[in-house]
């Protein structure tokens, strides 16, 4: 019996460890990921490994959200963003403006350009929710077109804000994918790294531009003469002339305009209609009406939420050698675009015609808001 009873125990005692073997396994997973994520937060490694990723589909979706991560990081807070599309990418640089901005109202502003190719309103009012909730900016300045509310814009811009995981996981749709992206900068990397894998074309495109996009977010142009030269493009004016030819104010453009409104309780909105080149507007006999019915809608409506909307519908406010097509402005229009913008929001600023909040932590004097 005795000899039964010790072999037993020792049966007991080789078989115990064995019973343990998928809490040490999860114990050490845990500690490893734990590892790769603090290894992926480092600056060696950000150094050393290209941008991660969202996998949006969207270049300039894929670099500009790290860009803006790394610049709230150095700087500590972000306190404006420009949000459109390539229009806006192209024609405003956040360190121009925040000069002039400063010179105006004597405070700084840490602004980004967050100017996405192809987004028109209802994929760039999805942006503007997700950034005002995530980041929290003083202010957001939307610029656009007011022809790009038309319903002859294609809408791929929107499906890819849909699908993407991480747009649906701030969208409040809760999913794991989404919620690995938002948390995780070491899960960022390998969607990265998967990219490269399955789209070596796309991902190459994506290193290229992110060498070009600076801190702010806007583009540098390593030869000006590309930016200088006005370029005639017989397909892009061929699509503005239909769309002029046959404007209707697209519906789902107007409800993501109202959206877009309604975050001005969180933060200070400015909508502004970016210029475009005096052709522009000659495509079509009825162009320049088109344009200018356009942007007095939409200013009425900012009106009614008290947004602030600013007008650029003059010719002589940015030369024709400002420009790169009929819809760009080059780097030259740019600096001047965005000097002028800085001074005329820090002119409504200064005179009380907009109001940002606070940075957070600002302590409010009482006796100030008893005055």
């Amino acid at each position: 019996m005795k000899n039964r009873s010790t072999e037993k125990e020792r049966t007991l005692k080789i078989r115990r460890p064995f019973g343990q073997t998928i809490l040490l396994a999860a114990i050490l997973l845990i500690i490893l990921l734990v590892l790769v994520e603090t290894a992926a937060r480092t600056d060696f490694v950000r150094d050393a490994l290209p941008a991660p990723s969202i996998a949006s589909g969207h270049k300039r979706l894929d670099i500009k959200l790290p860009l803006l991560d790394d610049l709230v990081r150095e700087e500590g807070r972000i306190d404006c963003i420009f949000l459109g599309g390539s229009d806006v990418n192209a024609s405003i640089n956040p360190d121009v403006f925040s000069r002039a901005y400063e010179k105006k109202t004597g405070e700084k502003l840490i602004c980004f350009n967050f100017g996405l190719d192809g987004f028109i309103p209802p994929a760039a009012a999805v942006m503007a929710k997700i950034l005002v909730e995530k980041y929290h900016p003083r202010l957001l300045v939307w610029g656009f077109s007011p022809t790009s509310f038309s319903d002859e814009f294609k809408r791929t811009t929107k499906e890819i804000v849909s699908r993407n995981p991480w747009c649906r996981y701030r969208l409040g749709d809760f999913n794991l994918e989404g919620w690995l992206t938002d948390y995780s900068r070491a899960y960022r990397y390998f969607l990265r790294f998967r990219t490269w894998l399955e789209r070596p074309g796309y991902f190459e495109k994506l290193s290229i531009r992110g060498e070009k996009t600076s801190k702010y977010g806007y583009h540098t142009a390593e030869r000006v003469k590309t930016f200088t030269r006005f370029k005639r493009d017989e397909e892009q004016e061929s699509r503005y002339r239909n769309i002029l030819s046959d404007f209707n104010m697209d519906n789902q453009a107007l409800a993501a305009l109202e959206k877009t409104l309604r975050l001005h309780s969180q933060t200070g909105i400015v909508l502004v209609d970016i210029p475009v080149h005096p052709r522009y507007l000659t495509l079509h006999e009825r162009g320049a009406d088109v344009y200018r019915k356009s942007a007095s809608y939409i200013k009425k409506r900012a009106g009614q939420y008290g947004v602030l909307f600013i007008s650029t519908n003059r010719f002589d406010l940015i030369p024709r050698s400002g420009f790169r097509n009929i819809s760009h402005m080059n780097t030259r229009g740019a600096r001047i675009f965005s000097r002028w913008l800085g001074r005329q929001i820090g002119r409504a600023v200064s005179k009380g015609f907009l109001a940002l909040p606070p940075r957070p932590g600002t302590v409010v004097s009482l006796a100030g808001v008893l005055k």
